[in-house]
């Protein structure tokens, strides 16, 4: 009778030990969970979605071929095939890489979308801003002017690539200092300020026109 109750109570044992919490397997789920999320912010669902799948198909290749399991091996191949849907759909996918840069200090702007989901949008320093720092009204805000984007608007069509850049404000008077002229850079950004705020008759396009001439002309005379 004893060794019968033993036979019966073995199949109960062995679900409980299969499925025990261990630290070990906490840590591994964490650690994918939060893998699978970074990627998701960093790269977008789509990319996200693929290498999530390839790397679970490597993953279950390297178990197949360690357990010599045919049934884990069409599992990864399961795996790999449904991991190219996201891979043809993200080469396809409606995106935009479009860079910036402020006229009131010079700083650059970086922002990346995937299907609307933002993956990138970062604001860098650049040696027009470190420049004009002294120079900035404190508190201003940024005023963004796009000198470079690359997009695709719908699904699988085409990307073309726009460039342009500032014709006024802190980058055009930087390139002044940077031809050797500070004192006539310090006044086209201070003429730019007062433009801006009333304080001066000029036009816009006027100053814009007079600087890129006293840019041209400096560049001239490095030659």
């Amino acid at each position: 009778m004893a060794s019968t109750a033993a036979i019966q109570s073995t199949p109960d044992a062995v679900p409980r030990d299969r499925w025990r919490f261990t630290l070990g397997g906490l840590f591994r789920a964490t650690t994918v969970c939060g893998l699978a999320m970074f990627a998701v912010v960093q790269f977008g669902p789509l990319a996200a979605a693929r290498d999530l799948g390839i790397g679970l198909a490597i993953v279950l290749v390297i178990w197949a071929w360690s357990a010599r399991s045919l049934s884990l091996f069409l599992a990864a191949g399961l795996v790999a095939v449904l991991g190219c849907i996201p891979t043809v759909l993200a080469a396809g996918a409606p995106f935009s890489q479009r860079s910036a840069a402020c006229l009131e200090c010079g700083m650059t702007r970086d922002i990346h979308e995937v299907c609307g989901w933002t993956t990138k949008d970062e604001i860098s320093e650049t040696e027009a801003s470190r420049w004009a720092a002294p120079l900035v009204p404190a508190g201003h805000v940024h005023a963004w002017t796009v000198t470079s984007n690359y997009s695709r608007t719908h699904w699988f069509g085409s990307a073309p690539i726009g460039c342009g850049g500032p014709g006024e404000g802190a980058f055009m008077a930087w390139q002044l200092a940077r031809l050797g002229d500070p004192a006539a850079a310090e006044q086209a950004y201070l003429e730019y300020q007062a433009i801006l705020t009333g304080r001066s008759p000029k036009p816009m396009a006027v100053h814009r026109q007079e600087v890129q001439a006293a840019i041209t002309a400096a560049v001239q005379a490095k030659q």
